[in-house]
């Protein structure tokens, strides 16, 4: 699996532009997940495997956040 970010730049919810984006894919490419996150690209923030199934997501403007995969294969954020 990977981890692909990007921003968003839709205005359409002014809650959500210029957040990063989430996205967790197979090795074929296919998402598996993709959640905005509210952590704001205007500020640090990075992305990282802490385990095989676990991602956490680290911002200075909104603070440490978990991803795990369940056991049906979905993701899910979890509290640390």
């Amino acid at each position: 699996m990977v981890i692909v970010t990007s921003v968003e730049t839709s205005k359409a919810d002014p809650k959500t532009y210029l957040c990063v984006v989430l996205e967790i894919r197979d090795k074929a490419g296919r998402v598996l997940h993709k959640e905005n996150t509210h952590a704001s690209d205007t500020m640090r923030w990075n992305v990282d495997w802490v385990s095989t199934n676990r991602i956490r997501l680290v911002s200075s403007d909104i603070g440490n956040y978990y991803w795990e995969t369940q056991a049906d294969g979905t993701w899910k954020k979890v509290t640390p």
